[in-house]
């Protein structure tokens, strides 16, 4: 079979060869969840949140708890309201 005689294969093996990359790298992009860490303590967390870094806040909440992404989030908000921060 040539790709120049039966014009309808190479976007088939086009769309194939994308597919299998865009799964190769979103394979990739998974991590698995980490083990919390308790060398962190939440006056850290807090100092963080004290000083503006709420993205940092965020990571050590992650890291210390081992939370996903949404619940660090939802969980730093409810620390900012609590200290009476901007949430």
């Amino acid at each position: 079979m040539n790709i120049f005689t039966q014009p309808w294969l190479l976007p088939v093996i086009c769309f194939a060869g994308g597919y299998l990359l865009a799964r190769v790298l979103y394979r990739r992009g998974q991590t698995e969840p980490t083990a919390p860490r308790s060398d962190i303590s939440d006056a850290e967390i807090e100092v963080e949140l004290r000083m503006g870094h709420k993205v940092e806040a965020i990571k050590l909440c992650r890291q210390k708890y081992g939370y996903d992404l949404k619940t660090a989030v939802d969980e730093i908000s409810a620390r900012s309201v609590k200290l009476g921060l901007r949430p």
